[in-house]
Protein backbone atom coordinates (compact mmCIF):
# COMPACT_ATOMS: atom_id res chain seq x y z
CA UNK A 1 0.00 0.00 0.00
CA UNK A 2 2.80 2.24 0.76
CA UNK A 3 5.33 1.29 -2.28
CA UNK A 4 2.29 1.18 -4.99
CA UNK A 5 2.45 -1.11 -7.78
CA UNK A 6 5.80 0.49 -9.17
CA UNK A 7 7.19 0.83 -5.86
CA UNK A 8 6.37 -2.88 -5.28
CA UNK A 9 7.49 -4.34 -9.01
CA UNK A 10 10.83 -2.49 -7.97
CA UNK A 11 11.65 -3.94 -4.85
CA UNK A 12 10.81 -7.61 -5.84
CA UNK A 13 13.74 -7.53 -7.98
CA UNK A 14 15.95 -6.56 -5.30
CA UNK A 15 13.97 -9.40 -2.90
CA UNK A 16 14.31 -12.02 -6.12
CA UNK A 17 18.26 -10.93 -6.23
CA UNK A 18 18.49 -11.70 -2.49
CA UNK A 19 17.09 -14.92 -3.15
CA UNK A 20 19.50 -15.88 -5.51
CA UNK A 21 22.60 -14.82 -3.27
CA UNK A 22 20.71 -16.57 -0.60
CA UNK A 23 21.18 -19.69 -2.43
CA UNK A 24 25.03 -19.04 -4.65
CA UNK A 25 26.57 -17.38 -1.91
CA UNK A 26 26.18 -20.12 1.10
CA UNK A 27 27.26 -22.93 -1.66
CA UNK A 28 24.69 -25.49 -0.92
CA UNK A 29 26.17 -26.17 2.35
CA UNK A 30 22.87 -25.50 5.02
CA UNK A 31 21.15 -27.47 2.56
CA UNK A 32 23.67 -30.66 2.77
CA UNK A 33 23.83 -29.90 6.49
CA UNK A 34 20.72 -30.83 7.00
CA UNK A 35 20.71 -33.87 5.00
CA UNK A 36 23.77 -35.57 6.80
CA UNK A 37 23.22 -34.65 10.01
CA UNK A 38 19.00 -35.92 9.61
CA UNK A 39 20.79 -39.56 8.45
CA UNK A 40 22.63 -40.10 12.21
CA UNK A 41 20.32 -41.00 14.92
CA UNK A 42 22.77 -40.37 17.52
CA UNK A 43 25.50 -37.48 15.96
CA UNK A 44 28.35 -37.37 17.15
CA UNK A 45 28.72 -33.76 18.62
CA UNK A 46 32.01 -33.09 18.48
CA UNK A 47 32.18 -34.06 14.68
CA UNK A 48 28.90 -31.80 14.13
CA UNK A 49 30.61 -29.06 15.42
CA UNK A 50 33.91 -29.37 13.24
CA UNK A 51 31.59 -30.04 10.25
CA UNK A 52 29.68 -26.49 11.19
CA UNK A 53 32.14 -24.86 12.04
CA UNK A 54 33.94 -26.17 8.66
CA UNK A 55 30.66 -24.77 6.72
CA UNK A 56 31.20 -21.75 8.53
CA UNK A 57 34.28 -20.69 7.38
CA UNK A 58 33.73 -21.44 3.71
CA UNK A 59 29.95 -19.24 3.97
CA UNK A 60 32.22 -16.29 5.84
CA UNK A 61 34.74 -16.34 3.01
CA UNK A 62 31.98 -16.69 0.18
CA UNK A 63 30.18 -13.46 1.89
CA UNK A 64 33.18 -11.73 1.77
CA UNK A 65 33.97 -12.43 -1.74
CA UNK A 66 30.46 -11.87 -2.83
CA UNK A 67 29.80 -8.60 -1.08
CA UNK A 68 33.28 -7.21 -2.62
CA UNK A 69 31.79 -7.59 -6.11
CA UNK A 70 28.33 -6.66 -4.96
CA UNK A 71 29.89 -3.48 -4.19
CA UNK A 72 32.56 -2.94 -7.36
CA UNK A 73 29.47 -3.75 -9.76
CA UNK A 74 26.75 -2.41 -8.06
CA UNK A 75 25.85 -0.17 -10.82
CA UNK A 76 25.83 -2.68 -13.54
CA UNK A 77 23.89 -5.08 -10.87
CA UNK A 78 21.02 -2.06 -10.80
CA UNK A 79 20.92 -1.46 -14.45
CA UNK A 80 20.45 -5.45 -15.27
CA UNK A 81 17.73 -5.47 -12.76
CA UNK A 82 15.71 -2.33 -13.03
CA UNK A 83 16.87 -0.67 -16.42
CA UNK A 84 18.31 2.51 -13.98
CA UNK A 85 21.75 3.09 -12.38
CA UNK A 86 19.96 5.44 -9.72
CA UNK A 87 19.42 2.70 -6.82
CA UNK A 88 23.22 1.03 -7.02
CA UNK A 89 23.08 2.12 -3.33
CA UNK A 90 20.42 -0.35 -2.95
CA UNK A 91 22.92 -2.70 -3.76
CA UNK A 92 25.37 -2.23 -1.83
CA UNK A 93 23.04 -1.82 1.43
CA UNK A 94 22.49 -5.64 0.39
CA UNK A 95 26.07 -6.79 -0.19
CA UNK A 96 26.54 -5.04 3.52
CA UNK A 97 23.28 -6.99 5.25
CA UNK A 98 23.04 -10.06 3.29
CA UNK A 99 26.13 -12.50 5.01
CA UNK A 100 23.96 -12.19 8.34
CA UNK A 101 21.47 -14.21 6.38
CA UNK A 102 23.62 -17.06 5.08
CA UNK A 103 24.75 -17.50 8.74
CA UNK A 104 21.47 -17.52 10.11
CA UNK A 105 20.46 -19.96 7.71
CA UNK A 106 23.33 -22.61 8.49
CA UNK A 107 22.42 -22.44 12.13
CA UNK A 108 18.40 -23.13 10.94
CA UNK A 109 19.70 -25.71 9.21
CA UNK A 110 21.93 -27.12 11.28
CA UNK A 111 18.51 -26.86 14.01
CA UNK A 112 16.41 -28.93 11.30
CA UNK A 113 18.80 -31.85 10.72
CA UNK A 114 18.66 -32.95 14.36
CA UNK A 115 15.09 -32.95 14.23
CA UNK A 116 14.49 -30.69 17.33
CA UNK A 117 10.79 -29.59 15.75
CA UNK A 118 9.72 -27.75 18.53
CA UNK A 119 12.57 -25.35 18.68
CA UNK A 120 12.79 -24.96 15.13
CA UNK A 121 9.07 -23.97 14.88
CA UNK A 122 10.05 -21.60 17.99
CA UNK A 123 12.66 -20.45 15.74
CA UNK A 124 10.69 -20.05 12.85
CA UNK A 125 7.50 -18.24 14.82
CA UNK A 126 10.53 -15.81 16.07
CA UNK A 127 12.28 -15.39 12.65
CA UNK A 128 8.15 -14.11 10.99
CA UNK A 129 7.50 -11.52 13.72
CA UNK A 130 11.02 -10.16 13.69
CA UNK A 131 10.59 -9.96 9.61
CA UNK A 132 7.16 -8.45 9.64
CA UNK A 133 7.74 -5.86 12.54
CA UNK A 134 11.20 -4.91 11.34
CA UNK A 135 9.58 -4.42 7.45
CA UNK A 136 7.29 -2.45 8.93
CA UNK A 137 8.63 -0.37 10.53
CA UNK A 138 12.08 0.55 8.45
CA UNK A 139 9.20 0.76 5.87
CA UNK A 140 7.22 3.45 7.48
CA UNK A 141 10.37 5.40 7.99
CA UNK A 142 12.31 5.18 5.50
CA UNK A 143 9.90 4.43 2.27
CA UNK A 144 11.49 2.07 -0.14
CA UNK A 145 14.89 2.58 1.17
CA UNK A 146 14.05 0.97 4.34
CA UNK A 147 12.06 -1.53 2.34
CA UNK A 148 15.45 -2.86 0.62
CA UNK A 149 16.83 -2.56 3.85
CA UNK A 150 14.29 -4.71 5.69
CA UNK A 151 14.87 -7.48 3.28
CA UNK A 152 18.21 -8.81 4.73
CA UNK A 153 18.48 -6.07 7.84
CA UNK A 154 16.21 -8.31 10.40
CA UNK A 155 18.80 -11.19 9.70
CA UNK A 156 21.12 -9.38 11.74
CA UNK A 157 18.43 -9.58 14.73
CA UNK A 158 17.92 -13.29 14.12
CA UNK A 159 21.63 -13.77 14.22
CA UNK A 160 22.11 -13.25 18.15
CA UNK A 161 18.56 -14.97 18.59
CA UNK A 162 19.43 -18.02 17.21
CA UNK A 163 23.15 -17.93 18.97
CA UNK A 164 21.26 -17.41 22.11
CA UNK A 165 19.15 -20.89 21.32
CA UNK A 166 22.52 -22.42 20.02
CA UNK A 167 23.83 -21.70 23.27
CA UNK A 168 20.86 -23.13 25.39
CA UNK A 169 20.28 -26.34 23.54
CA UNK A 170 23.91 -27.54 21.98
CA UNK A 171 26.95 -27.97 23.23
CA UNK A 172 28.41 -26.95 20.01
CA UNK A 173 31.23 -24.70 19.62
CA UNK A 174 30.52 -22.45 17.76
CA UNK A 175 34.51 -20.70 17.80
CA UNK A 176 37.41 -23.01 18.29
CA UNK A 177 41.20 -21.95 18.70
CA UNK A 178 41.68 -24.61 16.39
CA UNK A 179 39.40 -22.57 14.03
CA UNK A 180 40.36 -24.17 10.70
CA UNK A 181 38.80 -25.27 7.30
CA UNK A 182 37.88 -29.16 7.25
CA UNK A 183 38.03 -30.52 4.26
CA UNK A 184 37.64 -33.85 5.14
CA UNK A 185 34.66 -33.67 6.79
CA UNK A 186 33.62 -31.05 3.78
CA UNK A 187 34.22 -33.32 1.00
CA UNK A 188 31.62 -36.13 1.68
CA UNK A 189 29.19 -33.35 1.43
CA UNK A 190 29.77 -30.46 -1.04
CA UNK A 191 28.52 -32.53 -3.82
CA UNK A 192 25.33 -32.37 -2.51
CA UNK A 193 25.24 -28.77 -1.12
CA UNK A 194 26.55 -27.84 -4.90
CA UNK A 195 23.47 -29.53 -6.40
CA UNK A 196 21.16 -27.41 -4.58
CA UNK A 197 23.11 -24.60 -5.08
CA UNK A 198 22.32 -25.02 -9.16
CA UNK A 199 18.97 -25.75 -8.36
CA UNK A 200 18.15 -22.75 -5.80
CA UNK A 201 20.09 -20.87 -8.17
CA UNK A 202 18.02 -22.24 -11.21
CA UNK A 203 14.60 -21.70 -9.67
CA UNK A 204 15.90 -17.32 -8.70
CA UNK A 205 17.19 -16.68 -12.45
CA UNK A 206 14.11 -17.93 -13.17
CA UNK A 207 11.97 -15.69 -11.67
CA UNK A 208 14.58 -12.73 -12.12
CA UNK A 209 14.63 -13.41 -15.99
CA UNK A 210 10.66 -13.76 -16.22
CA UNK A 211 10.38 -9.89 -14.02
CA UNK A 212 13.27 -8.62 -16.09
CA UNK A 213 11.65 -9.36 -19.23
CA UNK A 214 8.44 -8.55 -17.54
CA UNK A 215 9.97 -4.90 -16.93
CA UNK A 216 11.24 -4.53 -20.45
CA UNK A 217 8.16 -5.66 -22.42
CA UNK A 218 5.13 -4.43 -20.39
CA UNK A 219 6.85 -1.97 -17.76
CA UNK A 220 7.55 -1.98 -14.22
CA UNK A 221 3.90 -1.44 -12.68
CA UNK A 222 3.20 -5.16 -14.71
CA UNK A 223 5.73 -6.63 -12.59
CA UNK A 224 4.47 -5.04 -9.74
CA UNK A 225 1.26 -6.67 -10.38
CA UNK A 226 2.65 -10.10 -11.25
CA UNK A 227 4.72 -9.56 -8.06
CA UNK A 228 1.72 -8.76 -5.52
CA UNK A 229 0.34 -12.34 -6.77
CA UNK A 230 3.44 -14.14 -6.64
CA UNK A 231 3.96 -13.02 -2.80
CA UNK A 232 0.44 -14.83 -1.75
CA UNK A 233 1.87 -17.56 -3.46
CA UNK A 234 5.09 -17.44 -2.34
CA UNK A 235 4.03 -16.83 1.80
CA UNK A 236 1.34 -19.84 1.58
CA UNK A 237 4.41 -21.64 0.02
CA UNK A 238 6.68 -21.52 2.96
CA UNK A 239 4.25 -23.43 5.12
CA UNK A 240 4.11 -26.59 2.38
CA UNK A 241 8.56 -25.82 2.34
CA UNK A 242 8.64 -25.65 5.82
CA UNK A 243 6.64 -29.33 6.12
CA UNK A 244 8.34 -30.59 3.54
CA UNK A 245 12.05 -29.17 4.74
CA UNK A 246 11.71 -29.97 8.27
CA UNK A 247 9.72 -33.08 8.44
CA UNK A 248 9.25 -35.38 5.55
CA UNK A 249 12.86 -34.52 4.31
CA UNK A 250 14.63 -35.29 7.64
CA UNK A 251 12.35 -38.53 8.13
CA UNK A 252 12.74 -39.82 4.50
CA UNK A 253 16.53 -38.94 4.44
CA UNK A 254 16.78 -42.18 6.74
CA UNK A 255 14.87 -44.65 4.88
CA UNK A 256 16.44 -47.73 2.79
CA UNK A 257 13.92 -49.66 1.28
CA UNK A 258 11.83 -48.73 -1.62
CA UNK A 259 8.54 -49.97 0.39
CA UNK A 260 9.45 -46.95 3.18
CA UNK A 261 9.68 -44.71 0.11
CA UNK A 262 6.64 -45.38 -1.81
CA UNK A 263 4.32 -45.35 1.48
CA UNK A 264 5.83 -42.26 2.68
CA UNK A 265 5.55 -40.23 -0.89
CA UNK A 266 1.59 -41.76 -0.67
CA UNK A 267 1.06 -40.72 2.79
CA UNK A 268 2.76 -37.19 2.09
CA UNK A 269 1.03 -36.70 -0.93
CA UNK A 270 -2.48 -37.04 0.85
CA UNK A 271 -1.90 -34.77 3.19
CA UNK A 272 -0.73 -31.86 1.22
CA UNK A 273 -3.75 -32.31 -1.28
CA UNK A 274 -6.14 -31.88 1.97
CA UNK A 275 -3.76 -28.80 2.52
CA UNK A 276 -3.78 -27.39 -0.86
CA UNK A 277 -7.38 -28.02 -2.53
CA UNK A 278 -9.55 -26.11 0.21
CA UNK A 279 -6.66 -23.45 0.32
CA UNK A 280 -6.56 -22.74 -3.34
CA UNK A 281 -10.51 -22.55 -3.72
CA UNK A 282 -10.72 -19.92 -0.90
CA UNK A 283 -7.90 -17.97 -2.19
CA UNK A 284 -9.18 -17.93 -5.81
CA UNK A 285 -12.92 -17.55 -4.73
CA UNK A 286 -12.00 -14.97 -2.67
CA UNK A 287 -9.42 -13.04 -4.59
CA UNK A 288 -11.27 -9.63 -4.83
CA UNK A 289 -11.38 -9.28 -1.13
CA UNK A 290 -7.63 -10.83 -0.95
CA UNK A 291 -6.59 -8.04 -3.29
CA UNK A 292 -8.71 -5.50 -1.63
CA UNK A 293 -7.67 -6.39 2.01
CA UNK A 294 -3.84 -7.23 1.10
CA UNK A 295 -3.28 -4.60 -1.54
CA UNK A 296 -5.22 -1.42 -2.63
CA UNK A 297 -7.08 -0.77 -5.67
CA UNK A 298 -4.07 -0.35 -7.91
CA UNK A 299 -4.06 -4.09 -7.38
CA UNK A 300 -7.61 -4.65 -8.93
CA UNK A 301 -5.81 -6.13 -12.45
CA UNK A 302 -3.94 -8.88 -10.55
CA UNK A 303 -7.09 -10.76 -10.12
CA UNK A 304 -7.12 -11.98 -13.36
CA UNK A 305 -3.37 -13.88 -12.70
CA UNK A 306 -5.25 -16.24 -9.79
CA UNK A 307 -6.73 -19.03 -11.77
CA UNK A 308 -3.73 -19.14 -12.54
CA UNK A 309 -1.32 -18.98 -10.48
CA UNK A 310 -2.41 -20.77 -7.73
CA UNK A 311 -3.47 -23.66 -9.88
CA UNK A 312 0.19 -23.83 -10.98
CA UNK A 313 1.03 -23.89 -7.34
CA UNK A 314 -1.39 -27.03 -6.69
CA UNK A 315 0.62 -28.84 -9.72
CA UNK A 316 4.08 -27.39 -8.33
CA UNK A 317 3.78 -29.02 -4.61
CA UNK A 318 2.59 -32.19 -6.08
CA UNK A 319 5.66 -32.30 -8.12
CA UNK A 320 7.52 -31.77 -4.82
CA UNK A 321 6.37 -34.81 -3.32
CA UNK A 322 7.04 -36.72 -5.98
CA UNK A 323 10.45 -35.89 -6.12
CA UNK A 324 11.53 -36.52 -2.64
CA UNK A 325 13.01 -39.54 -3.32
CA UNK A 326 15.88 -38.33 -5.92
CA UNK A 327 17.87 -36.88 -2.76
CA UNK A 328 17.70 -39.45 -0.32
CA UNK A 329 18.59 -41.91 -3.03
CA UNK A 330 21.49 -39.63 -4.32
CA UNK A 331 19.67 -38.73 -7.71
CA UNK A 332 21.58 -35.25 -8.15
CA UNK A 333 21.85 -35.32 -11.66
CA UNK A 334 18.42 -36.24 -12.61
CA UNK A 335 17.35 -33.71 -9.76
CA UNK A 336 19.32 -31.18 -11.52
CA UNK A 337 17.98 -32.00 -14.92
CA UNK A 338 14.32 -31.98 -13.90
CA UNK A 339 14.39 -28.54 -12.04
CA UNK A 340 16.72 -27.19 -15.20
CA UNK A 341 14.27 -27.82 -17.67
CA UNK A 342 11.22 -26.40 -15.50
CA UNK A 343 12.46 -23.90 -14.98
CA UNK A 344 13.56 -22.90 -18.43
CA UNK A 345 10.57 -23.78 -19.73
CA UNK A 346 8.91 -21.07 -17.24
CA UNK A 347 11.04 -17.91 -18.82
CA UNK A 348 10.51 -19.34 -22.22
CA UNK A 349 6.83 -19.64 -22.72
CA UNK A 350 6.47 -16.46 -20.95
CA UNK A 351 8.17 -14.46 -23.97
CA UNK A 352 6.40 -17.06 -26.26
CA UNK A 353 2.77 -15.70 -24.57
CA UNK A 354 3.51 -12.03 -24.72
CA UNK A 355 5.75 -11.90 -28.02
CA UNK A 356 4.14 -14.13 -30.34
CA UNK A 357 0.03 -14.14 -28.74
CA UNK A 358 0.70 -10.51 -27.82
CA UNK A 359 -0.34 -11.37 -24.04
CA UNK A 360 -0.38 -9.38 -20.84
CA UNK A 361 1.04 -10.08 -17.86
CA UNK A 362 -1.30 -12.96 -17.06
CA UNK A 363 1.10 -14.84 -19.60
CA UNK A 364 3.90 -14.78 -16.53
CA UNK A 365 0.57 -17.20 -14.73
CA UNK A 366 -0.24 -19.35 -17.82
CA UNK A 367 3.61 -20.17 -18.24
CA UNK A 368 4.19 -20.85 -14.64
CA UNK A 369 0.87 -23.25 -14.67
CA UNK A 370 2.16 -25.28 -17.81
CA UNK A 371 6.12 -25.31 -16.42
CA UNK A 372 4.42 -27.05 -13.41
CA UNK A 373 2.09 -30.04 -15.01
CA UNK A 374 5.11 -30.94 -17.10
CA UNK A 375 7.46 -30.74 -14.21
CA UNK A 376 5.11 -33.19 -12.12
CA UNK A 377 4.48 -35.44 -15.40
CA UNK A 378 8.22 -35.62 -15.41
CA UNK A 379 8.82 -36.45 -11.36
CA UNK A 380 5.77 -39.27 -11.70
CA UNK A 381 7.56 -40.31 -14.56
CA UNK A 382 10.75 -41.01 -13.07
CA UNK A 383 9.61 -41.69 -9.70
CA UNK A 384 7.24 -44.82 -11.71
CA UNK A 385 10.34 -45.66 -13.70
CA UNK A 386 12.47 -46.36 -10.73
CA UNK A 387 11.00 -46.88 -7.50
CA UNK A 388 8.13 -49.40 -9.30
CA UNK A 389 5.97 -46.57 -7.73
CA UNK A 390 1.95 -46.46 -7.82
CA UNK A 391 -0.69 -44.16 -6.41
CA UNK A 392 -2.61 -46.14 -4.42
CA UNK A 393 -6.14 -45.96 -5.67
CA UNK A 394 -7.66 -43.54 -3.23
CA UNK A 395 -4.98 -40.90 -3.46
CA UNK A 396 -5.30 -41.27 -7.67
CA UNK A 397 -8.93 -40.81 -6.89
CA UNK A 398 -8.05 -37.85 -4.86
CA UNK A 399 -5.91 -36.05 -7.31
CA UNK A 400 -8.82 -36.23 -9.78
CA UNK A 401 -11.65 -35.16 -7.52
CA UNK A 402 -8.92 -32.41 -6.45
CA UNK A 403 -8.12 -30.62 -10.19
CA UNK A 404 -12.09 -31.20 -11.03
CA UNK A 405 -13.19 -29.10 -8.12
CA UNK A 406 -10.85 -26.34 -8.71
CA UNK A 407 -11.28 -25.96 -12.30
CA UNK A 408 -15.48 -26.26 -10.94
CA UNK A 409 -14.49 -23.64 -8.76
CA UNK A 410 -13.02 -21.30 -10.70
CA UNK A 411 -15.64 -21.57 -13.81
CA UNK A 412 -18.27 -20.38 -11.41
CA UNK A 413 -16.19 -18.19 -9.27
CA UNK A 414 -15.48 -16.28 -13.20
CA UNK A 415 -18.75 -16.71 -13.98
CA UNK A 416 -20.12 -14.56 -11.19
CA UNK A 417 -18.08 -14.38 -8.24
CA UNK A 418 -21.29 -13.90 -5.95
CA UNK A 419 -22.02 -17.76 -6.49
CA UNK A 420 -18.81 -18.82 -5.42
CA UNK A 421 -19.29 -17.10 -2.22
CA UNK A 422 -22.20 -19.07 -1.48
CA UNK A 423 -20.69 -22.77 -3.23
CA UNK A 424 -17.51 -22.91 -1.55
CA UNK A 425 -18.25 -24.55 1.22
CA UNK A 426 -21.13 -27.33 0.38
CA UNK A 427 -18.89 -28.41 -2.60
CA UNK A 428 -15.28 -28.18 -0.23
CA UNK A 429 -17.57 -30.58 2.18
CA UNK A 430 -18.66 -32.87 -0.53
CA UNK A 431 -15.31 -32.93 -1.98
CA UNK A 432 -13.82 -34.08 1.31
CA UNK A 433 -16.95 -36.60 1.80
CA UNK A 434 -15.68 -38.19 -1.58
CA UNK A 435 -12.21 -38.22 -1.15
CA UNK A 436 -11.98 -39.21 2.81
CA UNK A 437 -11.68 -42.36 4.47
CA UNK A 438 -13.57 -43.57 7.42
CA UNK A 439 -10.26 -42.78 9.91
CA UNK A 440 -10.05 -39.39 7.92
CA UNK A 441 -13.92 -38.87 8.56
CA UNK A 442 -13.92 -40.14 11.78
CA UNK A 443 -10.57 -37.67 12.54
CA UNK A 444 -12.61 -34.23 11.48
CA UNK A 445 -15.93 -35.44 13.53
CA UNK A 446 -14.25 -35.46 16.61
CA UNK A 447 -12.30 -32.56 16.41
CA UNK A 448 -15.77 -30.59 15.36
CA UNK A 449 -17.00 -32.14 18.46
CA UNK A 450 -13.88 -30.93 20.21
CA UNK A 451 -14.34 -27.22 19.11
CA UNK A 452 -18.01 -27.20 20.30
CA UNK A 453 -17.15 -27.86 23.37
Amino acid sequence: MILGVSGLGLYSQFTNFVGLLNFVVPLGLPFSLTKYISEDDNPDIEQLSKMFRSSLVYILISSAIASLILILFSSDISKLLTNEVEYAYYIVIISLLVPFSFVVSLMEAFVRGMKNINLLTRLLVLTSVVSIVFTVVFVLLFGMTGAIISIAGSSVVMLFIYIYYFKKNYPVKLVSKSFKLEGKNLRKFVNLGLASLAIGAINQISYLTVRIIAIDNLGVEANGIYQSVLAISLNYFSLMFVLIANYTLPKINSFKSDDEFRNEINETFRIFSYLLTPLICIIIVLRILVVTILYSQDFTSAIELYKFQFLGDFFKVLAWVAGLWLIPKNRIRLWICIELITFTLFPVLFVVLIKIFDMDIAAASIAYLVANVIHLIMNVFFLKKNLHFRFEIHNAKMFLYSVALLIIMILISEAKVEIGYFILLPLLALWFIIVSNQSEKKFVKELLIRIRR
